[in-house]
Parts: C-alpha cells; structure tokens; sequence
C-alpha cells in the first residue's frame, strides 16, 4: 500500500460526466488530490468550483475526509464547498511525498488507515458537517461562559485576599 500523497489532477473542461468519470478514474477521495484553476476571473472560477461540488455530491465524496480536494487559485480566496489555497506551497506538508520505506509499525498503522478511510467513506458526512458546526457554537459559547466565570472567581479571590490583608 503506498503512502497518500499529493497529486495533481488535470482537468480539460468542467463538465459534469466528465469530471465524475475523471473522480472515479484517479480514485479521488481515496488519496490527497489538488487541482490548479489557472482561471483569473472569479465569476468563471466559481462556476468551474460549483461543477466539481456536484461532481463530488453524484459520487459522495467528501471534499475534506479522509483525503483532501484543494483547489489552487489565485482568483478566489475561499470557497463554501471546497479548500482553496492560493498556491502549491500552501499545500499542507503531511501529504507532501516523503520518499522512504516504511518501518513494520508505519506499514500497520497504514493498513489502519486504509480501514478507517472505508468506515468514514460510510458515514453521511453532511449530517456530521451540521453537527460539527453545532458542536463548534456550543464549545464557543460555553467558552464564553466560562471565561466570563473565571474572570469573576479570580476577582473575588483578589478581593477576599486584599479584605485579610486590610484586617491584618
């Protein structure tokens, strides 16, 4: 099994039987993969990022999990459906081919990934999407509010210490 690592996937036009049929050919979702949208304007980079979500959406794949679609362009900065980055060298380094053999213990643990890569193929990512998001807001929130708690237990502590040293 060969270690996941970046590839690039040329792209000829934006059709959406082709860019399904392109996914299924090159596996993607089953590897780290990056696109290059060498396109200036952002309205046409925009269409060509919302035909490679529907592409995605027909095969039910995951932009993100387990494997990374990142779009590289200099048109857009961000994108609600994929990862854009601006260029190659913001390419996250752990997926960058790191040319070695791999140790026993490092050939298991990838044989665990592979594994766990077709439990999370399974699952509906949108539904666990919605409920990060959830998750993330309440984290946020209760955050806040134990901030807010400490800040007040710490000023409390301050004030009982300065009330014993004025009764001292």
């Amino acid at each position: 099994m060969k270690l996941p690592v970046f590839e690039e996937l040329e792209l000829d036009h934006f059709d959406l039987q082709y860019l399904v049929q392109k996914f299924k050919d090159h596996k993607v979702g089953e590897a780290p993969f990056y696109i290059d949208l060498k396109c200036e304007d952002p309205v046409r980079t925009h269409d060509f990022i919302s035909s490679l979500h529907k592409a995605l959406l027909a095969l039910r794949i995951d932009p993100e999990f387990p494997y990374p679609l990142i779009i590289i362009s200099k048109a857009i900065s961000h994108s609600e459906f994929l990862p854009v980055i601006q260029s190659i060298t913001e390419l996250p380094s752990h997926f960058i081919n790191q040319t070695k053999r791999l140790k026993p213990k490092e050939q298991s643990l990838l044989n665990k990934t592979y594994i766990l890569k077709d439990k999370i193929r399974n699952l509906d990512m949108p539904v666990i999407r919605e409920q990060k998001v959830a998750n993330e807001k309440l984290n946020r929130e209760l955050f806040a509010v134990t901030s807010e708690a400490a800040f007040y237990e710490q000023l409390l502590s301050t004030l009982k210490s300065r009330v014993k040293d004025d009764r001292v």
